[in-house]
């Protein structure tokens, strides 16, 4: 790929200010300063900058939700999560590894709910 088609690839990706001009970008002093050199330097940082606005969505996303909590024992997996209705999961890790079957009504499984709760 030339770095005109990648500029137009990245470019709605980025608003004009966050895409950074080659002539600007900072070179490593041990690679040669050629025009070429800061073409890719400048799609490198502007990826950077793609990926730092990526995460920091992501992170304003799991920040507007509360945190799970999970207890995990060599048998079981407790876990919940606070403002959830269905908030509460328990897993017995002995005949269900794979987790698909929440056990945290299961009557057979209430002590170790409690038990596994007062442990968090």
């Amino acid at each position: 790929m030339t770095p005109d088609v990648a500029r137009q690839e990245r470019s709605p990706l980025l608003s004009d200010d966050e895409l950074h001009d080659p002539d600007e970008a900072p070179i490593p002093s041990f690679v040669p300063d050629t025009p070429l050199f800061r073409e890719r330097m400048a799609l490198f940082y502007d990826a950077l900058t793609n990926v730092d606005k990526q995460v920091g969505e992501i992170l304003d996303k799991i920040m507007e939700h509360p945190w799970k909590k999970t207890l995990r024992t060599k048998d079981f997996r407790y876990s919940v999560s606070p403002g959830r209705d269905e908030g509460e999961e328990l897993f017995d890790l002995r005949t269900d590894p794979d987790e698909l079957e929440n056990l945290v009504g299961a009557p057979a499984y209430q002590e170790v709910r409690q038990n596994l709760k007062n442990e968090m």
